[in-house]
């Protein structure tokens, strides 16, 4: 959801974490789809594979907080290879990195971990030196263009009604409990309701039956809203913080987004309307009241 505010820098913390390496992939290429846009995307990662290794633009390694390479991930092996830490020919050059910066003991390192580490450091650090300082042209302009400005309404609206509809189809059983409640909620008053007769003193329980279906659907849509919006509350605290989204947009989005199911009563409704006779009296009483301003405006 972060990404309904365009942001120029994405920091993920091990994305692929507790994933297969099919679906590692699949996140990675979602990862360098984004920086192809013109974001920065800055990610740690667990175990990559070679392919996936082969996939990264940047590499930063870290050794006890201390930087000992940052640049080309394509060009980390020669670098390496040049301080005198050559990467095996088959071997992964994350796992080999992952060796080579390893300290069993960070309270009581050994005089060789300690050397190797120092080495590393110092290598980098007078490379570092050499190419001078960077250049912040780039940067301000992208700060320049990208202001602190939200998204526009209408992306917010169809993002969170496009979320609304994949949570509600990844949950097939919910909806169709609700659609069988409103059925039998309607067949229930419709049975309540039968067999009303037809004269003037029937006209109160008509008159009920109708309250009771206006109440009814009213009642329908104050329900869902109650047994929707309480499981989504953390979640629109957060986005709402972080202003991802305003409020009006998620309103209307969930309102828009319930409202197939609003008409499930409805038409339950329609069907008592039109069985117990409920049409056929409400036309003569419309025939009527025309007729008396017909005359009347004679």
């Amino acid at each position: 959801m972060e990404l309904i505010t365009d942001p120029i820098v994405l920091i993920l913390d091990e994305p692929t974490s507790g994933l297969d390496s099919f679906t590692a992939e699949v996140v990675i290429d979602l990862l360098i789809e984004q920086a192809k846009k013109g974001r920065t995307v800055m990610s740690t990662i667990h175990q990559p594979s070679t392919s996936m290794f082969e996939k990264f633009d940047k590499l930063v390694l870290l050794a006890e907080g201390h930087l000992v390479y940052q640049g080309p991930a394509s060009d980390s092996t020669k670098y390496f290879a040049k301080i005198g830490y050559e990467c095996p020919k088959l071997m992964n050059p994350a796992d080999y990195y992952m060796r080579l910066l390893h300290v069993v003991d960070r309270k009581y390192p050994t005089e060789e971990e300690h050397e190797k580490i120092e080495k590393m450091v110092t290598a980098y650090n007078s490379i570092e030196q050499d190419e001078g300082d960077y250049d912040n042209t780039k940067l301000e302009a992208l700060q320049t263009k990208h202001s602190a400005s939200p998204t526009n309404f209408a992306t917010q609206f169809v993002l969170l009604f496009r979320r609304v509809w994949i949570n509600a189809r990844r949950d097939p059983l919910a909806g169709q409990l609700l659609f069988i409640e409103r059925i039998m909620m309607g067949v229930l008053i419709d049975l309540l309701c039968s067999n009303l007769a037809k004269n003037y003193n029937s006209s109160t329980t008509r008159t009920q039956t109708l309250f009771l279906c206006a109440a009814a659907v009213g009642f329908y849509s104050c329900q869902n809203a109650a047994m929707q919006f309480p499981s989504e509350t953390p979640i629109f605290l957060k986005e709402s913080k972080q202003t991802v989204y305003s409020t009006t947009s998620y309103y209307l989005s969930r309102s828009l987004a319930d409202l197939p199911m609003q008409f499930l009563p409805l038409f339950c409704f329609v069907l008592l309307y039109i069985g117990q006779s409920l049409l056929m009296i409400m036309m003569q009483v419309n025939s009527g009241y025309l007729t008396f301003c017909s005359l009347y405006c004679k």
